[in-house]
């Protein structure tokens, strides 16, 4: 798996599920209506082709939402943060921002629900719109080569749909689909790689203080130690607001316990959303770092927030976490449930109440997001047929 700055966040590659193939549809959820659960008044009528474009500023405070949203920069935030970012971004005048709901189940962004909300505002000539519809046709190219068997023309129609978006759009100075034009070039969602015009567009948008280029020039290519040159990009990447590369710079060995300023450091990045660093070192991370990085909405380390309060003298405080896990994506509720509460089965069948009732009350809790698990999975077989129309 590619470098997780930009992976979706169910790709990160700190944890070893085999999702990309089975949740390529998940990721293609174009043309797909979906009812919002929450509050009416949080959720505005669609943008229509002839709307206004939103203002820059306002476009900026939905790219940075989105960005933490989708975690295509490998910093996330919590749920209440990122209510809190759409509605500033509403506020200022992004109406696509306003509708964020409509692309949520639970606390489950799902790209191309986003994508479908934002299409009507690229076609009235919003630039944010654009790239969010770039993100989906890339994120949708790369599952068509993970398929069996793979379907290489769907793929490149695709990908020539995001090439020719983020190519207008970086020329237009929006530095962000400079970094997304180079993955792309560099073969990150599958074909051909470019990597010498990959170095190219990077090299010319971390000049102009793109940190997420910055950081891609500081990985590639991933063989071999770092030369003085990636190192010199990495510094200037976290310099200029690459948070997952400053957490690169003092990771070292995340299976080695880390002296106290580098226990600080991760506990500080940890803050700031990086979720890798809420769970270093690796061997023996912090009860506080794995409730963190779950407020951060991410289940795996919900469900072992979860576990370790199962092995501890609290054990009726993990269904919370559970929960949460479930919260955090969706799709995959049931195995959360399974992977947590298997010893508590054990422990029910041979006579412990205690591990009974815990039981029923995952069960209350889950019921509701379990139900949300199978809309989810509808949702990704639907949008998966309606986006193969769209592509020969």
């Amino acid at each position: 798996m590619h470098n997780d700055v930009v992976a979706p966040r169910l790709g990160s590659a700190r944890f070893a599920f085999a999702l990309c193939a089975t949740l390529a549809g998940a990721m293609a959820c174009a043309k797909v209506g979906l009812v919002a659960d929450g509050p009416p008044d949080r959720v505005s009528a669609p943008v229509s082709a002839g709307a206004p474009i939103a203002p820059v500023e306002a476009q900026r405070l939905a790219l940075a939402v989105l960005d933490l949203d989708f975690q295509r920069s490998g910093v996330s935030a919590s749920a209440d943060a990122i209510a809190e970012r759409y509605a500033a971004a509403c506020a200022a005048g992004h109406a696509v921002s306003c509708q964020w709901q409509t692309w949520h189940i639970a606390d489950t962004p799902l790209l191309g629900l986003a994508a479908a909300a934002h299409r009507p505002a690229c076609a009235a000539g919003e630039d944010l719109a654009c790239l969010v519809v770039a993100w989906d046709d890339a994120d949708v190219a790369r599952g068509e080569m993970l398929v069996t068997p793979p379907r290489p023309a769907r793929h490149a129609a695709l990908i020539a749909g995001a090439t020719s978006s983020t190519q207008r759009l970086c020329a237009g100075g929006l530095l962000w689909a400079c970094s997304e034009l180079g993955l792309i070039q560099a073969g990150r969602y599958g074909g051909e790689a470019h990597v010498d015009a990959a170095l190219t567009t990077w090299r010319k948008a971390c000049a102009s203080s793109d940190a997420r280029s910055c950081a891609f020039l500081a990985t590639t290519p991933d063989a071999g130690a770092p030369t003085t040159e990636q190192k010199a990009f990495a510094d200037r990447a976290c310099a200029i607001g690459s948070l997952i590369t400053c957490f690169r710079q003092i990771e070292g060995d995340l299976y080695d316990e880390p002296d106290e300023a580098r226990l600080a450091s991760y506990q500080r990045l940890c803050r700031q959303g990086v979720v890798a660093a809420c769970g270093a070192p690796k061997r023996n991370p912090s009860p506080d770092g794995l409730k963190e990085a779950c407020r951060l909405r991410d289940p795996i380390s919900c469900t072992n927030h979860a576990r370790l309060l199962l092995e501890s003298d609290e054990p009726e405080q993990s269904p919370e976490y559970i929960r949460q896990a479930c919260r955090a994506f969706v799709g995959l509720c049931s195995l959360y449930v399974g992977m947590t509460m298997q010893g508590d089965q054990e422990l029910c069948g041979r006579g412990d109440t205690g591990a009974c009732a815990r039981m029923e009350t995952v069960q209350a809790l889950t019921a509701p997001l379990l139900k949300e698990q199978a809309r989810y999975r509808e949702l990704a077989d639907a949008a998966a047929k309606a986006r193969a129309s769209e592509v020969p």
